[in-house]
């Protein structure tokens, strides 16, 4: 279940060319542990124009009943524009967790100015 963001709330306003760290909170509202999961970007083929981040986001091992900081590095792209990036939760063996759920995303804006 997703808390908040952390850090970079939807349409923050970055500069181009930046480097910086995105951090949502999570919780684990089942009664599975989260054991080797991870979050898994859905538009794999990054292009230029995107933000770039790793394409498998590291999920520390979490109990029911407990929540997570998810943390990417995400580097905007030289031009202005919007980023849209969103990611589904898979388990160690990459099969989608959750398949009808919205993914976990963030949206910033590429400001020039």
């Amino acid at each position: 279940m997703f808390i908040e963001d952390v850090t970079l709330a939807d349409c923050t306003r970055v500069r181009p060319g930046k480097t910086m760290t995105k951090v949502w909170r999570l919780k684990n509202a089942g009664a599975v542990p989260w054991k080797g999961y991870l979050l898994r970007r859905l538009d794999v083929t990054q292009q230029a124009d995107q933000c770039q981040t790793i394409p498998d986001v590291p999920i520390k091992d979490t109990q029911p009943g407990e929540t997570v900081d998810i943390r990417t590095v995400i580097t905007t792209p030289k031009k202005p524009g919007l980023c849209y990036v969103r990611f589904k939760m898979v388990d160690a063996s990459g099969a989608v967790v959750f398949p009808g759920s919205r993914p976990i995303n963030f949206q910033i804006i590429v400001d020039g100015n």
